[in-house]
């Protein structure tokens, strides 16, 4: 299937808010100060002149896991304001019911590593999208596609766990497997590599530290199981000794990552919530570690700051988020499950801006509700992908629609950047790089 050239008006009409002119694009979407869907979030009246400042763009050299790095903080990365498609290729079949594309693809050493929706390992060539090398993930007698699963690279191995319920430790240039765990129950989400360990959940609310050497199980700590969850998973967060851990059950636990023992807990569940999705605990955003303080979110309600040394509230807000926030200066930006992008400042949860993002289908409620990715944040824009086929740019300062663009298909996992190239996995199977 042909891909829609992706158009330049997304990343040129606004590299810094200087240079924002609203005569040069049509908003997509209305930017209201209380909502028809949820009429009590509305800007703080206190922080209406509060100018954004962000820090400068960097150019980062890999996106080596979920997130982008340890503690899924990465602030603001550097892209050109005149990207072109550089190339495209197909990883696989296009996703259907049976076989999910659901694994969030890491860059790593100049390539591109992504999972199809039929099981296969794929290397990809970053610069010229041509394809290196692949593996076949699914185990012999299994007739069904792999279902969940994540990856990460370090030291030249790529780390990967599958719904299967393996674990892999695999050479990064030839797709040797170094090593291989069988842990017995399938897995969620997306490994963190750090501290000489490979952490990761399993389905059934598990945590699991593997000695990345060997793959031998250090400890696993384990939660409340939870009978439904969103489709896939997050990774944990790193930072130190400490590990963030998010459950489907709607528990974050802070681990010691030596010796699985917890030091704190919290419940992302509000007492009752007029959003029947919410029914559905599940943390299907990442924990996100600045300094001393995580951010912790999910469909449960609540959006909490918390210090990561005592576990203490450094401030709790009322937000129900499937996908996972991004932190840069002062501010956090995050999609609810109504769809509002929204920009809360990072000290207090207090919000600056919201922007509607289109919930419907031709605006018919008859219709599936949209999906929105994201947001990432790339030099001076907040970039998201929606089920419906359409990718966006959103000024991260004040909240307005920049420009939009069709895709070849619909998109539910988020854009990735490394060395000024961005990467785009759209349902259909077709991996774009753009830069």
């Amino acid at each position: 299937m042909k891909l829609i050239m992706f158009s330049v008006i997304i990343f040129s009409l606004a590299a810094c808010e200087g240079r924002f002119s609203p005569k040069n694009f049509s908003p997509q979407g209305e930017r209201i100060s209380a909502l028809s869907l949820d009429d009590s979030l509305k800007p703080d009246p206190n922080l209406v002149s509060q100018r954004v400042v962000l820090p400068k763009p960097i150019e980062n050299k890999d996106w080596p896991q979920d997130g982008g790095s340890r503690k899924n903080y990465l602030q603001h990365i550097f892209m050109s304001d005149n990207p072109k498609l550089l190339w495209k290729n197909r990883i696989g079949k296009r996703s259907n019911k049976k076989n999910k594309l659901i694994t969030n693809p890491i860059i790593y050493e100049n390539r591109v590593f992504s999972i199809n929706s039929k099981g296969y390992l794929i290397a990809t060539n970053l610069k010229n999208g041509k394809h290196v090398w692949n593996l076949n993930l699914v185990p012999k007698g299994i007739s069904d596609s792999i279902s969940g699963g994540g990856l990460a690279a370090d030291n030249g191995i790529l780390y990967l766990i599958t719904g299967f319920g393996f674990v892999y430790a695999i050479n990064s240039t030839n797709g040797s497997v170094i090593w291989k765990k069988n842990i017995s129950v399938p897995l969620r989400g997306s490994p963190t590599v750090g501290n000489g360990k490979v952490f990761f959940v399993s389905i059934l609310n598990q945590t699991y530290a593997l000695d990345k050497e060997d793959g031998n199980i250090i400890w696993v700590h384990s939660g409340v199981p939870e009978t439904t969850s969103f489709l896939g998973g997050v990774s944990t967060a790193l930072s130190g000794r400490i590990l963030i851990s998010p459950y489907s059950s709607g528990e974050v636990f802070a681990l010691d990552s030596e010796n699985g023992r917890v030091l704190w807990g919290k419940k992302l569940i509000k007492s009752r919530s007029r959003l029947s999705l919410v029914k559905l605990n599940d943390i299907h955003s990442r924990p996100i570690i600045e300094k001393e303080t995580a951010y912790l979110s999910g469909s449960g309600g609540r959006l909490l700051a918390v210090d990561i040394r005592t576990g203490s509230n450094v401030w709790s807000r009322d937000f129900s988020i499937i996908s996972s926030p991004w932190v840069s200066g002062k501010y956090i930006y995050f999609v609810t499950m109504d769809n509002q992008l929204i920009c809360v400042e990072k000290n207090t949860g207090k919000i600056k801006w919201l922007n509607q993002l289109t919930v419907y289908k031709n605006n018919k409620k008859s219709s599936n509700k949209l999906l929105w990715s994201g947001p990432i944040l790339v030099s001076d824009r907040l970039v998201l992908l929606s089920s419906l086929g359409v990718m966006i740019a959103i000024s991260p300062y004040t909240g307005e629609t920049l420009g939009k663009t069709k895709l070849s298909s619909e998109a539910f996992i988020e854009p990735i950047i490394a060395k000024g190239t961005m990467i785009v996995l759209t349902d259909d199977g077709i991996l774009s790089a753009y830069k």
